[in-house]
């Protein structure tokens, strides 16, 4: 490595009178001292001196002072490279093996390799050092990196004890994380360098997948992987110029002070220039064996594994073979992973864990292990953790029904049956991720509990802030005499997608001392029919009318004939489908929305505002002839972020009055009110 000492000496101008070094340094010689970080440092060595006096970063400084500067960046470069986390976990005189801590930039990492381990003698043992670099020695590290191709770096440790690096263009393949193999002799770097491309270098990963697996290979691997006699022949491509993310948050890189303006010039990109064709590989699994099952409810179950990928199958490979050629893709956020729901950016759930290879120079057999990381059985308990506490609310709630279920245990294969009050009987299958309140067929809401069934969308919680708004606009209508009053007509509310008249229902239930009367209307006779019952539970069908109509036809008179004798209604109230079809096809945490609950009930055209378009549009051609126009009220639920834009969709016929929040502090609620201004034709 070149001399790369920087000299200044410089006198004060009168311009600086009165700044600090620091300052004077780096606003007017950041070509020499490099970037500020560099500076700080380079005081705290004591490289900058001030008429001849060791000098403070704070210094203030004075007309013609004698400022000098004796910036030494190999030995900055050394401090910051010993700094780093390198794991020499074990070596002797010809070989070492070391591990890379995820994240750390690989350039960094193989020059502080060049620092750490070294060939010495001390009393006949070997050791190795984490302060400087000791005697005259070159090294061969074969390191395996998913940002960085296989290769053989050598370390020419020079006399002067300086560092230069010699890399040597050996392709070799991918990995997620980085087991370093060290050769001190070019005797040993090729005898290992053949040991790998004969497979004699056996790596064992540990992943976490989604799904259950069980120790028969053939339930992992299709089909077409698995020969008459059950054998494995897979076969996958060798990647190509693939982007090889980690996965793992880059902090050290992140943070690391040496990469502020890529200070020292040299940093180059992980990916190594050659790129190897693509090639079949057959085998890509030699072996595997499940560690463990646990639960999850984002993909039910979770399973731990550990594989011994057949040469040269690698990391990458894996991650590629689990997402396309299995239905248990690895846990990550990375290329070729699935995150889970609730613990996205975690990084990458598959790391090395043991290295075996046959010693260059000797008979002897090395293995060398490493603990899994303990981010694993973090993610693994926390979701356990939740899956045991969504359970125990369904099951509350199927024992509240009187209903039997399948309790679940994680080691069972099956679980038995918890028969209740012999009432009713279910078999529950957990891993279908049925919505419970389909298997109960009641959902409580707002204190009432409703008859359902999946002719309707199931009751959230957060849909009651509607209800309260509701009552709360009644009751001080009431109290000021905005709605009709007892002695005249029935106050009367509409429901617009009633489902099963959770809303329209609770609201009546909840203010029996007013005169109303409620009418519900849905396209789903299934859901009406639902409502019908749930209003005989209530003693509610006096006060209720449930009519089988589409939302676009309500100013369509033809079309509406039934609802004419309630017009105008005083106060209107909608929950409307609002999720996008395009958002939904991107995510894979809707599942049960879409395999269980009506899509009419869900989903409102692309972008997810197709129903508020058109009931905004009816308000306006028709204004005052389906709501009051003297102050009729209208209550909206919104998706999250939705509300600005929905408001805006009903001006200038109605005047936004409040936005509510939910239970989770998402503005959930419009309430509108019907202005007197002139309708439009639209």
């Amino acid at each position: 490595m070149a001399d790369r000492i920087s000299h200044l000496q410089v006198t004060v101008h009168q311009d600086c009178n009165g700044l600090r070094a620091l300052k004077y340094l780096t606003a007017h010689y950041r070509s020499v001292v490099g970037s500020k970080l560099r500076c700080q440092r380079s005081f705290r060595r004591g490289e900058v001196r001030v008429n001849g006096e060791v000098a403070e970063e704070t210094r203030i400084l004075k007309e013609g002072d004698l400022v000098e500067l004796r910036y030494d960046k190999d030995e900055d470069e050394r401090q910051t490279l010993e700094r780093l986390d390198v794991d020499v976990v074990w070596e002797d005189d010809d070989v070492a093996v070391a591990w890379k801590v995820a994240g750390m930039n690989f350039n960094k990492f193989e020059k502080a390799v060049g620092l750490i381990v070294r060939k010495a003698k001390k009393n006949g043992e070997s050791e190795h050092k984490n302060r400087g670099i000791g005697g005259r020695q070159r090294v061969w590290c074969v390191y395996q990196l998913e940002k960085a191709a296989y290769g053989l770096v050598g370390y020419c440790m020079r006399s002067d004890n300086r560092i230069s690096v010699n890399p040597f263009n050996f392709y070799f393949p991918y990995s997620s994380t980085v087991q370093i193999i060290v050769a001190k002799t070019l005797q040993a770097k090729e005898r290992l360098f053949e040991a790998f491309q004969n497979g004699e270098i056996i790596i064992r990963y540990r992943l976490i997948c989604h799904g259950r697996v069980t120790s028969n290979i053939s339930e992992i691997l299709p089909t077409r992987y698995i020969s008459h006699d059950g054998t494995t022949t897979a076969t996958i491509q060798a990647a190509n110029g693939e982007d090889g993310e980690d996965g793992e948050n880059n902090e050290d890189d992140k943070n690391n002070e040496d990469d502020e303006n890529n200070e020292d010039g040299d940093d180059v990109d992980d990916k190594a220039a050659n790129t190897p064709s693509t090639a079949a590989m057959t085998n890509p699994l030699r072996s595997f064996a499940l560690v463990s099952t646990s639960r999850s409810n984002s993909s039910s179950y979770l399973s731990t594994i550990d594989v011994w990928p057949a040469a040269p199958a690698t990391g990458l490979h894996l991650r590629r073979f689990f997402y396309f050629s299995t239905k248990h893709p690895i846990v990550g956020g990375s290329t070729y992973t699935k995150p889970l729901k609730s613990n996205r950016d975690k990084g990458l759930y598959l790391a090395v864990l043991e290295v075996n290879f046959g010693h260059p120079m000797k008979k002897d057999w090395v293995k060398v292990e490493k603990e899994e990381p303990a981010k694993f059985e973090i993610i693994r308990a926390r979701e356990q953790r939740f899956w045991e506490r969504k359970k125990k609310e369904e099951e509350d709630e199927l024992k509240m029904a009187g209903v039997g279920y399948i309790k679940f245990d994680g080691d069972e294969e099956k679980g038995g049956i918890y028969e209740g009050n012999e009432i009713d009987r279910v078999e529950y299958d957990g891993a279908e991720n049925i919505p419970v309140a389909y298997i109960v067929g009641e959902k409580e809401f707002y204190s009432l509990r409703f008859k359902i069934n999946r002719a309707c969308l199931i009751p959230r919680p957060s849909t009651e802030i509607i209800v309260q708004s509701t009552l709360d606009i009644l009751k001080q209508s009431f109290a000021t005499q905005e709605m009709p009053s007892l002695f005249s007509r029935p106050i009367r509310i509409l429901d617009i997608g009633t489902g099963c008249g959770n809303i329209l229902l609770s609201v009546l239930y909840n203010i029996r001392d007013l005169n109303m009367h409620g009418v519900g209307i849905d396209i789903s006779q299934g859901a009406l029919d639902l409502a019908v019952e749930n209003a005989n539970r209530f003693d509610l069908s006096l006060h209720t009318t449930f009519l089988n109509l589409d939302l676009a036809l309500l100013d369509k008179g033809h079309e509406n004939s039934a609802l004419i004798p309630h017009l105008p209604f005083d106060m209107i109230v909608c929950n409307p489908p609002y999720l996008s079809e395009t958002t939904v096809a991107r995510k894979d945490h809707y599942g049960a929305l879409v395999d269980f609950e009506p899509r009419e009930a869900i989903f409102s055209g692309e972008d997810g505002y197709e129903c508020y378009r058109v009931l905004s549009q009816i308000l306006r051609r028709g204004h005052g002839k389906l709501l009051r126009k003297d102050g009729g009220w209208l209550v909206l639920e919104c998706g999250k972020g939705m509300v600005s834009r929905v408001g805006r969709m009903f001006e200038p016929c109605m005047k936004l009055v409040e936005v509510r929040k939910d239970r989770q502090g998402w503005e959930r609620c419009l309430v509108l009110q019907m202005t007197d201004v002139a309708g439009m034709d639209l």
